[in-house]
């Protein structure tokens, strides 16, 4: 895949993830406390997601990070923040989806 296709891919995800019930997600993240379980679950998949973008970062012949496993951490937490913000945000003009998704891939594909 190209570095375009990759950050398209990734924000894509990402969005769909937090996408189908904005009012739900909103109550669950912001009200409702996790459950250790869950939590577990969540801080399991973190790093597994981590290692699997640097990997992409350190295989694919135009990326050239120093540290790829920190440009990885840093790109999966910039699209879950700012997706969840996108989720669960009141009032005011949304971003249509597809622009999310648009401008989530070209801040991913700026940091290749």
């Amino acid at each position: 895949m190209s570095p375009r296709e990759i950050a398209h891919a990734l924000a894509t995800a990402m969005v769909e993830l937090h996408e189908d019930d904005p009012a739900l997600h909103r109550v669950l993240t912001d009200e409702v406390p996790v459950p250790p379980a869950l939590r577990d679950r969540f801080d399991a998949l973190e790093p597994e997601m981590v290692e699997a973008l640097a990997a992409l970062l350190r295989a694919h012949p135009t990326m050239h990070h120093l540290r790829p496993r920190v440009a990885a951490r840093l790109i999966a937490g910039l699209l879950e923040s700012a997706t969840h913000r996108w989720a669960v945000a009141e009032g005011g003009e949304p971003l249509a989806r597809d622009r999310l998704v648009e401008e989530l891939a070209a801040m991913g594909r700026g940091a290749g």
